[in-house]
C-alpha cells in the first residue's frame, strides 16, 4: 500500500477566502488568497517573487505590483494597500517581498 504524502493543513481563513493576518513592521495586514478568476491574469503578469528591488525600477512592474496589492493585501483598517501606504508604514524591500510571497503561499 502506498504511503500518502502529508500536507500541512490549510487555515480556515484561507479556505473561506477571508484571508490571513500577518504582522509587517509591527502592524497587522490581511492577505487574501487569489480568486480562481484572477489566477490566469496573475500568472500572465509574472510578478517577481524574488528580489523586489528589481520590481521597483520599472513603472510597468510597479503598476503590476500595485494592482495585486490593491486586490489582495489590506491594511489594519481593511483598506487596500498601496506602495505609498507601505512607504508610510516604513516597509523595506524585504517586507514587500514577504507580502508577495505570503499572497502566493496562502493561495495554495
Amino acid at each position: 500500500m502506498a504511503k500518502k504524502e502529508a500536507h500541512p493543513p490549510v487555515g480556515l481563513a484561507t479556505m473561506l477566502g477571508t484571508g490571513d493576518y500577518h504582522i509587517i513592521q509591527g502592524k497587522r495586514y490581511k492577505i487574501k488568497p487569489l480568486k480562481l478568476r484572477d489566477h490566469k491574469e496573475f500568472l500572465e503578469d509574472n510578478l517577481n517573487i524574488g528580489p523586489q528591488f528589481f520590481t521597483l525600477i520599472e513603472k510597468k512592474e510597479i503598476a503590476k505590483l500595485e494592482k495585486w496589492m490593491g486586490r489582495y493585501l489590506f491594511d489594519e483598517n481593511d483598506e487596500p494597500m498601496t506602495l505609498a501606504k507601505a512607504e508610510e508604514a516604513d516597509w523595506d524591500v524585504t517586507d514587500l517581498r514577504k507580502a508577495v510571497r505570503l499572497l502566493i503561499d496562502i493561495s495554495g
